[in-house]
């Protein structure tokens, strides 16, 4: 989506240096829609962690899956985040 979304830009005339992004380890509604049902179904097969440990350990699987990439130190500071989490609660 983003190839397509910097073009879309572009051709209106922007010119875009960065466009951010975030993963968030859970299904969630969108906030204040009035709704608790999730906003999305999460794909086939896919259950998510119940627990902040097990959130962690699935993100460090992933981490370990992927190739040095943006998505990898992405994954990384997902799983740093997750942790401090889990050591608050």
């Amino acid at each position: 989506a983003m190839p397509r979304l910097l073009s879309a830009l572009a051709a209106d005339g922007l010119k875009v240096n960065e466009i951010r992004t975030r993963v968030q380890p859970a299904v969630t509604s969108y906030p204040g829609d009035g709704r608790l049902a999730p906003s999305s179904n999460p794909s086939p097969g896919m259950q998510w962690p119940r627990s902040e440990a097990g959130a962690v350990a699935a993100v460090v699987k992933l981490m370990d899956s992927v190739p040095d990439s943006p998505l990898k130190e992405a994954a990384r500071k997902l799983a740093e985040t997750l942790r401090k989490r889990a050591d608050r609660s």
